[in-house]
């Protein structure tokens, strides 16, 4: 046991500073190294795992598969429809299975996963399978540049037109009956009035994740619970066990074969999930045992059907989904004895500290009751293993590449046992009721179903907790620490209070590398004050740190929720913020509001700001209005003090005449904010028109500053030359997203800048940017070391 911790630690060692390409080699030695019982052979195992679980901790891996193809210029795409067309919001969507990858008159075979969407499907699609080629632009994964580095998305294909997309070879008679199967559980436009229960028995059932309503699903994320909307072993399990119910009266082989064919079907039906691939290999080598009347060992199925997918398919090594989904088998497999047992011997040990010694119940052993404390006993120490050892083996994706922890999910996963087996049930059930009796899965089982989506709205409604969970960024070195610790823990590397103290090493190494708070303030004697503006693509986010006091300045956002907790938060939390004194949102578009929106669920605020606009006239402004938040709304002559900063508004004016559109950006708050005698002017989106108004209300002189926040992400119709001239700023700060479809920023707006030697910072260019500066001459600007700019010192 001491030789695999030291093994563990030396692959931990080797993986720092590594390339995730070497990620594949890693889980084959993984794999093959379990099927073999050498020692030599079981050491590579741990010195892989260590290898592999440092790189995973530094960061995300979902790397494009794509690499040789240029984005800016049109492609196209011959690809095989690996699974079907499924409706969303934003239109329909389909795994594609690319063949072959044309561009700039040379054609690359490629064997690469890519997600294609349309806005309707042509009439002559066929709803799955198939062979299609394909013109578009090609979309890999979209990178934010703060503090931590984060990756979003995967390789897609939008096309504009249907007339872009050509049939090159139909479905085969496999697919085909997918597709009519398909066509009765989900027809165009079957969301327009579908019920709660429908959408939960879609998210369920068929693994379509964007059927459920988003608060729902950030709601289960933040308590630990997203995983049940990937369909995985419990999704199959289920299905076989209907499968054995209603053939209970056959013979063994034929019901083997029965829940092979039913597995099967279903697999079409889901389409090509990483999590369904993993489970279904795994299930089809666990009945081949049975038909060979062979014991199924659990790992063995494990480590064989990883191996047969990876050789099928590399690209599946570098897919979270897939990675998450082996971790959390591997580790349930491997870690849960070792977990229950040191759990049980914990148990003890705090019951003679607390002086409750560990007597047994005095109930007769041979008793109903005495039969039913054990069970009950056993029965939840089991579950609570099984959860903790899924979660100490995804604990790299967890923190390293979602930065998200709850600290009770174990009983959260343990509570919701009973709620997603009844539920999975019956979503099960109505899809089989779609196929054979159209029509009458609603009556039956639909009031059911929408009884069932009750906790998804609780868990929705939530506010933000810390002990619910919370956004944490931890460092590789520690994150691998931590990781060793816990795994030597499992497998009881040591034996008594030894042993115990591994847990103890595991947490303090998650404690140092997630820091408690420090402002920009707090741990300089100076008292510097802090300005950063973080990359949150096309959109603005502005933080305003002040020691312990923060205020941020509108949100980022997606035209879906999201962008706050999975990049926003994280940025956040590495600037040392736990919580905010003040948001401001300047207007309410979806690329100021809607971070803002996320963000408020996960991070406590003490007040929002707004402009004077009422609630009810903005889709955004009137979700606000439904936290239980404060808020108050600031109009020009307004002005307020956190900490050091002093902001005043500039604009707009409190009152306003006529129709009003919710997106105008002329209303956007304008905000002179004021520490340490230098002041950053915050203009949202204004054009200059508003610039005009604002020189003629206040005069040149109470325009200038040091730090001018070029309004409207660079755009032509904002920032004139006679804007510069009033607010004559040192330093302009561009918040903008890479090659973004507005052309931002414009030429035009950059000529005028240099024209002014003015020094120009870009997001799009430079990632997060960080100022500070005390009452001394000069201040410090930071740039993330990721990219090709340094850090650097301004006069």
């Amino acid at each position: 046991m001491v030789r695999g911790a030291v093994l563990l630690l030396l692959g931990v060692v080797l993986g720092r500073g590594g390339e995730p390409t070497v990620l594949p080699w890693l889980l084959t030695v993984v794999f093959l190294g379990l099927c073999t019982p050498n020692p030599l052979g079981r050491g590579a195992v741990w010195v892989a795992i260590g290898w592999a679980f440092t790189l995973l901790g530094g960061g995300t891996v979902t790397l494009s598969l794509l690499p040789e193809i240029a984005l800016d210029r049109p492609v196209q795409i011959l690809g095989r429809v690996a699974g079907c067309w499924v409706e969303t919001d934003a239109g329909w969507t389909a795994p594609i299975q690319v063949l072959e990858v044309a561009q700039d008159k040379r054609t690359l075979e490629v064997r690469a996963p890519l997600r294609m969407g349309m806005d309707h499907l042509p009439e002559a699609l066929t709803r799955c399978g198939g062979v299609v080629r394909a013109r578009g632009y090609l979309v890999g994964p979209r990178r934010y540049y703060n503090q931590p580095l984060v990756e979003v998305g995967t390789d897609s294909l939008f096309l504009k037109s249907t007339s872009l997309l050509e049939i090159v070879e139909g479905p085969g008679w496999w697919y085909r009956g997918i597709g009519c199967i398909r066509e009765r559980v989900s027809p165009p436009g079957w969301q327009l009035d579908a019920t709660p229960g429908e959408r939960l028995a879609h998210g369920l059932a068929l693994g379509e994740a964007g059927a459920i309503d988003v608060h729902w699903r950030e709601g289960l994320r933040r308590v630990g619970l997203s995983h049940v909307l990937a369909v995985s072993g419990l999704h199959l399990g289920l299905v076989a066990a209907w499968i054995a119910l209603l053939s209970f009266r056959w013979k063994r082989g034929r019901r083997l074969l029965a829940s092979l064919t039913a597995l099967s079907i279903y697999g079409g039906l889901v389409g090509p999930q990483p999590s369904v691939l993993r489970a279904g290999v795994m299930a089809a080598i666990v009945v081949t045992a049975l038909l060979m009347r062979r014991p199924p060992v659990a790992i063995n199925a494990l480590g064989l059907g990883v191996s047969m997918l990876i050789a099928l398919d590399p690209g599946l090594i570098v897919r979270v989904g897939f990675q998450l989904s082996v971790a959390a088998t591997a580790g349930i497999v491997l870690l849960t004895p070792g977990v229950r047992r040191n759990l049980q011997d914990l148990g003890r040990a705090l019951l003679r500290v607390g002086g409750l010694g560990c007597k047994a119940p005095t109930l007769s052993a041979r008793g109903a009751e005495g039969e039913t404390w054990r069970w009950g006993r056993n029965l939840l120490q089991e579950g609570i293993s099984v959860t903790l050892a899924a979660q100490i083996a995804t604990l790299p994706w967890t923190l390293g590449v979602f930065h998200w922890f709850s600290p009770p999910a174990a009983i959260f996963n343990l509570l919701a046992v009973p709620w997603v087996g009844l539920s999975l049930a019956l979503s099960l059930l109505w899809v089989g009721l779609e196929v054979l009796l159209p029509g009458l899965a609603q009556p039956i089982v639909g009031a059911a179903l929408d009884l069932l989506t009750y906790p998804c709205t609780v868990l929705a409604g939530m506010g933000p907790s810390l002990w619910m969970g919370q956004t944490v960024v931890v460092g590789p070195l520690e994150l691998s620490v931590a990781l060793v610790a816990l795994v030597a823990w499992s497998l009881r590397f040591l034996v008594g209070p030894w042993n115990h103290a591994l847990l103890l090493i595991a947490l303090g190494a998650l404690a140092v590398g997630s820091p408690p708070r420090q402002a920009a303030g707090s741990s300089d004697a100076e008292g510097r004050v802090r300005v950063s503006m973080l990359d949150v693509g096309q959109g603005d986010a502005i933080l305003l740190q002040d020691g312990e006091f923060s205020v941020l300045v509108d949100g980022g956002g997606w035209t879906r929720p999201g962008l706050g907790t999975r990049v926003l938060a994280p940025a956040l939390r590495k600037l040392g913020i736990r919580s905010l004194n003040m948001v401001i949102v300047s207007h309410p578009d979806i690329d100021h509001c809607g971070g803002v929106l996320d963000l408020l669920r996960v991070l406590p605020v003490g007040e929002v700001v707004t402009e004077t606009l009422k609630f009810e006239e903005s889709p955004c402004f009137e979700e606000l209005s439904t936290l239980d938040i404060p808020r108050r709304s600031a109009a020009a002559g307004d002005s307020f003090a956190v900490g050091g900063w002093s902001l005043s508004v500039l604009g707009p004016p409190a009152l306003h005449e006529g129709p009003l559109n919710p997106s105008h950006n002329s209303r956007s708050l304008v905000l002179r904010a004021a520490a340490l005698g230098r002041c950053v002017l915050l203009t949202g989106d204004i054009d200059q028109s508003t610039e005009g108004e604002l020189r003629e209300r206040w005069g040149d002189e109470a325009l200038r500053c040091d730090l001018l926040k070029v309004a409207h992400h660079g755009s032509r119709s904002s920032t004139s030359p006679g804007w510069l001239y009033a607010t004559r700023p040192r330093i302009a700060l561009i918040s903008v997203g890479r090659a973004n479809r507005y052309g931002h920023p414009t030429s035009q707006v950059l000529n005028r800048l240099a024209d002014r030697h003015i020094r120009t910072l870009r997001t799009n260019r430079d990632g997060q940017i960080t100022l500070d500066w005390n009452r001394q001459p000069g201040w410090r600007v930071e740039i993330p070391s990721r990219l090709p700019i340094p850090s650097a010192v301004a006069p």
